[in-house]
């Protein structure tokens, strides 16, 4: 890459004269029809492929002509490009003014997407997407702090944020915060993809065209609607690319240490990005050594470093991507944590040592050998997951003997899984329904079309940092590549690259056709407008193919949610379970119907009501396959109104997915032996509840519920979940009362919506006071509380005036 030239000592610079497009050749009316038509006709092929017809096919392509067309439309426009590459270079590029509405307008178009029907979870919301939201919750409610977490061994960075998110809107349930969360992601992306156009290239235009072909890319939005962590690749992808590339341009010790401390972050994000972490090592060691200033590299220099990298690339192959696992250069390095911090320091002294004694490129090499010992230092925590290499090593398609890698067995395998790799991405996909409109390629039709013209304008006009770029795409595969399960998240990857190869191809030809004379701006203004036209395009039938086909059919935990959330402001609302056949999730039911109180159906319901409360309806959600159920509901409820209710998918001459069964009040009675029972209960006292999920502090369904004149005993089974109480104190007198209490469990404690303990012991007992001003009479009490013992802390309340001391919710 090279940087233009200073005017060095203040001389006077002789200006060559400046390119002028009257009197230069131009573009060709000739080369513009070839690559209007070469364009044409890709994607008009690729419209009359099974997966796309779906947009309208304006005429028909003899079907067994479509390979030929297609190479004839490829041809066509590599030619155009060629024939563009003869004339002279422009400097055009977008002025301030005119990029950042660009920007705007892209961005403004991404967060409606992504916004778009917030608070709907998507049909195929399920456990998968649930954990993800629970571990934001319980970060701040609990401070669990996890290196990795448990449920899929997935990487930190997702959870993080999302728990910072949520703490900066409290009040937002989860379906509503995730989408949030998700397009904080999103910003920051687009944010770092304009970034990373801009610095390739030198040119603001590269940076636009790369956010707009994000703004509206099928696959991309669908990550982001998932709300799982898979949609922080995009965001690590392109932070790696921006600061390699900022090292490309200038390896000083900033840009070198700011190069491991990226890559850092976003191996953090998703474990499809572990495979970036090698290329880009090895990349930027031969980068080094095939420069012309190679030679000025001090031997000892190129010996120490080259030596950090063999060790530590072998150490990250071992236990980052369980390639030659427990190989003993692996061990020497870095399995045991002493001995890995003694050789990352000596490393560092040598390299410190190395880099104030040395000059220029020398230097350089040297801080790269820094930002390497960066980079081994915030990650060597993840290397210490086994779970998670284990859990690698089973989905790998590399065979257990290395050798057999050179196999012929094995290079057939690779072969086929790379044509089924690449058919996925442009023809038809073998994907997770929660990821994409089955059996849709990766790619929508328009980032197909899009994908494939970077690809002609890199074959047609390579550069070695396009290279890389090229390079970067399969890297981004990889993930997807090497393993058994094929999923749109591992492709995700290699979007950034594809597209900055699209955004190179059109800066291309907008350079050659925006300076043309008058009698040719036609071309200018038909290829803008033909841009322009494409885009809006992509964002209606992305929109089309996302909310109406994908996001709104329905699926199995959402269709129930929907129909408890319609009962549950007055109705008391019960979910059936359906042993065996997965009815229903407990979890992604807590996490979907955040706030609303609905009930797990237990073998007996105990209904405690006093008299000054009005009874309510009974609403239950059952499956029609709970056949035990429907016979004893029938027999103790013979009034009950059966009303059935289907997906949306599902045709009515199918049996229904649930039925909604409406007990009105009148039909229970107090008599025990029934499935619902009101218990009458005298006095008022503590309504007390155990939640079935650990969700954050005392959220989601509800396990159980009573009313008690007392706080404890609680249920036996509370370990490690949450319990909450509720009831009313009675101050004797106006004054100053003293709240104390001693726990090892996690509480909440409010008197009137003012909270007064807020614990969260690390592993001990500790002990707080808090006073507060109350006025004689009642006063609202709410109690959460996690459970580690099983049992509420006592609270003692005093009155030092009065010598008033009571223990709160005892007899």
């Amino acid at each position: 890459m090279v940087l233009p030239k200073k005017n060095i000592g203040g001389k006077k610079v002789k200006k060559k004269p400046s390119f002028s497009v009257s009197s230069a050749r131009t573009v060709s009316t000739k080369t513009f029809l070839m690559l209007m038509a070469g364009f044409f006709l890709i994607g008009l092929v690729l419209l009359q492929t099974d997966r796309f017809q779906w947009l309208g096919v304006p005429f028909w392509l003899p079907s067994n002509s479509l390979p030929i067309f297609f190479t004839i439309g490829v041809l066509l426009a590599g030619v155009a490009f060629l024939n563009l590459s003869t004339l002279p270079n422009s400097s055009f590029d977008l002025s301030r003014k005119v990029a950042y509405p660009l920007l705007a307008v892209f961005w403004g178009m991404a967060l409606f997407l992504g916004f778009y029907k917030i608070g709907q979870p998507t049909a195929h919301y399920w456990d998968d997407y649930a954990v993800c939201i629970i571990d934001p919750r319980n970060i701040l409610d609990f401070h669990e702090y996890h290196l990795l977490f448990a449920i899929g061994s997935r990487d930190p960075l997702y959870s993080y944020v999302g728990a910072f998110v949520w703490w900066f809107f409290p009040t937002l349930k989860a379906v509503s915060i995730q989408r949030v969360i998700s397009n904080v992601f999103c910003v920051i992306s687009l944010w770092l993809l304009y970034r990373l156009g801009r610095e390739i290239s030198g040119k603001r235009l590269v940076g636009v065209l790369l956010v707009g072909c994000f703004a509206v890319s099928k696959p991309v939005l669908i990550q982001y609607l998932t709300c799982m962590p898979a949609l922080t690749l995009v965001m690590a992808v392109s932070l790696f690319l921006l600061f390699q590339i900022k090292l490309f341009k200038n390896p000083n010790l900033q840009h070198c240490l700011q190069w491991g401390a990226a890559l850092a972050v976003g191996l953090s994000s998703y474990n499809a990005s572990r495979p970036w972490i090698p290329y880009l090592i090895i990349v930027t060691l031969g980068w080094f050594l095939w420069r012309p200033k190679a030679k000025k590299i001090s031997v000892y220099a190129l010996a120490t470093v080259s030596v950090f990298v063999f060790f530590f690339t072998i150490f990250y192959l071992d236990r980052f991507l369980s390639i030659g696992h427990g190989n003993s250069i692996a061990q020497i390095w870095g399995y045991n944590p002493w001995i890995w911090a003694v050789w990352q320091v000596l490393f560092l002294l040598f390299f410190i040592q190395g880099y104030l004694r040395s000059k220029n490129e020398t230097r350089s090499f040297y801080a790269w050998g820094a930002g390497l010992v960066v980079l081994s230092g915030l990650t060597y925590p993840l290397s210490l997951a086994m779970d998670v290499i284990q859990k690698i090593a089973l989905n790998s398609i590399l065979p257990a003997n290395l050798s057999d890698i050179f196999s012929m067995k094995f290079f057939y395998f690779l072969k086929d899984k790379l044509i089924f790799t690449i058919r996925c991405l442009f023809l038809s996909g073998d994907d997770r329904s929660d990821m994409n409109v089955i059996p849709d390629p990766f790619f929508d039709y328009q980032g197909s079309v899009l994908a494939i013209i970077g690809l002609i304008g890199f074959l047609m006009r390579p550069t070695w940092i396009k290279t890389f770029v090229f390079g970067s795409v399969w890297v981004g595969t990889i993930a997807d590549l090497m393993t058994r399960d094929s999923t749109s998240a591992k492709l995700v990857g290699s979007t950034p690259a594809l597209f900055l190869l699209t955004a190179f191809a059109l800066t291309f030809c907008l350079e050659k056709l925006w300076l043309l004379p008058g009698k040719k701006r036609w071309m200018t203004y038909v290829f803008s407008a033909g841009l322009v036209l494409f885009w809006l395009w992509a964002a209606q039938s992305t929109f089309e193919r996302v909310y109406n086909k994908w996001f709104d059919m329905e699926g199995y935990n959402s269709t129930l949610a929907a129909a408890a959330a319609q009962d549950a402001a007055d109705k008391r609302v019960y979910i059936g379970p359906d042993p065996g056949y997965g009815f229903m999730s407990v979890t992604t039911q807590s996490v979907i119907n955040d706030g609303l109180p609905i009930y797990c159906l237990k073998k007996e319901n105990l209904i405690y009501v006093d008299p000054s409360q009005p009874r309510k309806d009974v609403v239950l959600i059952l499956s029609p396959r709970s056949s035990d159920i429907i016979a004893e509901l029938k027999k103790d409820f013979p009034k009950a109104e059966w009303t059935p209710g289907w997906r949306k998918v599902q045709s009515r001459q199918e049996g229904p997915y649930f039925y909604r069964v409406l007990i009105t009040q009148d039909q229970i009675s107090e008599k025990p032996g029934k499935l619902f029972q009101f218990k009458m209960i005298d006095n008022p006292g503590w309504t007390r509840r155990l939640y079935a999920v650990r969700y954050g502090l005392a959220r989601g369904m509800i396990e159980n519920e009573d009313i008690s004149s007392t706080l404890n005993p609680i249920w036996p089974e509370s370990g490690d979940l949450c319990v909450s109480a509720e009831g009313l104190w009675q101050a004797p007198t106006d004054g100053k009362y003293v709240f104390s209490v001693s726990t090892y469990n996690v509480i909440k404690f409010s008197v009137d919506e003012k909270v007064i303990f807020d614990c969260i012991p690390k592993n001990k007992t500790i002990l707080q006071s808090q006073s507060v001003f109350l006025k004689k009479g009642s006063h609202q009490i709410q109690y959460l509380m996690g459970v580690r013992d099983v049992k509420f802390p006592q609270i003692t309340i005093r009155n030092p005036e009065t010598n008033f001391s009571q223990v709160l919710g005892q007899n």
